[in-house]
C-alpha cells in the first residue's frame, strides 16, 4: 500500500536521488567515438545491487537489468530477477554486515561513490536524504543514522549536524531503507510531487530547485579509517599492554630512511668485500659493479620508508636480545655469596714427598708420600 505522506524515503527514492547526484555524463557525440561512459541508469542501479550483494553486475542480462531499473526509478514497482532490495535474506545478510563493521561493505560504498556520483553534489545529496528522513512522518524520532564511523544522531536532531562521514552515512541510509521501506511503490506520491514529464513518453525529471535547503550546509569527509584505529582484538590487546622495545629503539633513531638503508648495506657489503679481497682478483670493472647496485637503488626507492623501518626493527630485536642474554649472564646473589665463600677458603695443595734412605753415598729413593693438606 502507497503511503500519502510526502516525501517518503523508500528505496525506488534513494536510488532517484543517487540518479541526481552522478557524474556529468558524456555527450552523444563523444559516446559515438568512445562508447558508453557507464553512468547510464542501468549502471548506477547494478552498483547499487554489488553494494548490498557484493555481486558481480557485469552478469547482469542488460534488457531486464535496463527494466527493472526504469520502474524502480518511476516507483511503479519492486518486482523482477534483478531487484533483491526486497527479499528479506538480502535486508538480513546487508544488516549482519553493518553491525560486524565488514571492511568489504565499506570498500563497495566507497567504489560505487566514486565510480558513479559527483562529488560536487553529494553534499547536496546528503542534505537532501537528511531533509527528507525528518520530513518522513513513516520515520521513528528515536531513528539513528551514522554520521561519522562510531557516531550516530537521531532523526529529530540530523539537523543540528555541520560533519558527516559520507560513506557510513551512505550505509546507514542504505540500512534503514532495507529494513523498513526497500520498496519503490511506497514513494510514488513523492515521486509525482518532485518529478514531471512533459509528454507520457518524455523522460521524468526533478522540478524540485529547493530540496535540501531547510539544511545547513555540510561538511563531508571521505577518509577511510585504517587498520590502527580499530578496536584492538583480545590478543593485540594483551601486546599492546607491553612495551614493545623495538619501538622504543626506534623512535630513539635520529637517522633518516636513505641513512639507515645505506648503513645495513654497507654491513651487508663488508662480508663480499672480505671474500672478493682473500681472492684478489686482478681487477674489478668499477662499472660493472654499480650497475647492480643502482639498479636495486632504483627498484627500492618508492619503498625506502618501509625498508628503513624493517632494518630499524630487526635492530632493535637484535639488540633487544643481545640485552636479555647479557641480563641472563650477570650472577644472582646466591651466585655471588657461593663465589665470595669459595675465594675464601684456602685452595687445597698437594705437598709431593719423597723418602730417601741413605746408603753409604748413595741415596735411595725408598717411596712417594702424598700429604693433603686442607
Amino acid at each position: 500500500m502507497a503511503k500519502t505522506s510526502v516525501p517518503h524515503l523508500c528505496g525506488g527514492i534513494l536510488y532517484c536521488l543517487l540518479l541526481e547526484a552522478r557524474k556529468p555524463g558524456k555527450k552523444a557525440r563523444d559516446k559515438l567515438h568512445g562508447g558508453t561512459d557507464g553512468l547510464a541508469a542501468p549502471n548506477v542501479f547494478a552498483g547499487l545491487i554489488h553494494v548490498v550483494t557484493g555481486e558481480d553486475e557485469s552478469l547482469y542480462k542488460t534488457s531486464t537489468l535496463e527494466k527493472c531499473a526504469s520502474d524502480y526509478k518511476k516507483c511503479q514497482t519492486s518486482t523482477g530477477y534483478y531487484v533483491p532490495f526486497t527479499k528479506p535474506g538480502t535486508a538480513s545478510a546487508f544488516n549482519s554486515a553493518i553491525k560486524r563493521k565488514d571492511p568489504d561493505l565499506l570498500r563497495r560504498m566507497s567504489g560505487f561513490i566514486d565510480k558513479y556520483l559527483n562529488v560536487a553534489k553529494c553534499e547536496w545529496l546528503v542534505r537532501t536524504i537528511i531533509e527528507t528522513i525528518q520530513g518522513d512522518e513513516e520515520i521513528e524520532n528515536s531513528a539513528e543514522f551514522a554520521v561519522d564511523y562510531d557516531c550516530y544522531i537521531q532523526k529529530h536532531d540530523l539537523h543540528t549536524v555541520r560533519n558527516v562521514a559520507l560513506y557510513p552515512f551512505m550505509l546507514s541510509v542504505l540500512q534503514y531503507v532495507l529494513l523498513h521501506s526497500p520498496d519503490a511503490e511506497s514513494g510514488r506520491p513523492t515521486f509525482e510531487a518532485w518529478y514531471t514529464q512533459s509528454s507520457p513518453r518524455a523522460e521524468w525529471k526533478l522540478n524540485r530547485t529547493d530540496l535540501g535547503d531547510t539544511i545547513a550546509p555540510i561538511n563531508l569527509t571521505t577518509d577511510i579509517p585504517t587498520a590502527a584505529a580499530t578496536a584492538p582484538t583480545p590478543q593485540s590487546a594483551v601486546s599492546a599492554a607491553l612495551p614493545d622495545p623495538s619501538e622504543e629503539i626506534s623512535s630513539a633513531d635520529t637517522r633518516s630512511d636513505r641513512q639507515v638503508i645505506t648503513d645495513h648495506m654497507a654491513k651487508s657489503l663488508s662480508s663480499v668485500l672480505t671474500v672478493l679481497e682473500a681472492h684478489k682478483p686482478p681487477t674489478i670493472d668499477a662499472e660493472k659493479l654499480a650497475k647492480p647496485l643502482l639498479h636495486f637503488a632504483a627498484a627500492v626507492e618508492a619503498q625506502e620508508h618501509q625498508m628503513a623501518e624493517d632494518i630499524r626493527k630487526n635492530e632493535a630485536k637484535k639488540k633487544s636480545e643481545e640485552n636479555a642474554q647479557g641480563a641472563s649472564s650477570v650472577p644472582t646473589d646466591e651466585a655471588a655469596e657461593s663465589e665470595t665463600d669459595a675465594a675464601q677458603k684456602p685452595a687445597a695443595t698437594v705437598v709431593h714427598q719423597t723418602i730417601v734412605n741413605q746408603y753409604g753415598d748413595h741415596p735411595v729413593h725408598i717411596d712417594h708420600v702424598e700429604n693433603l693438606k686442607l
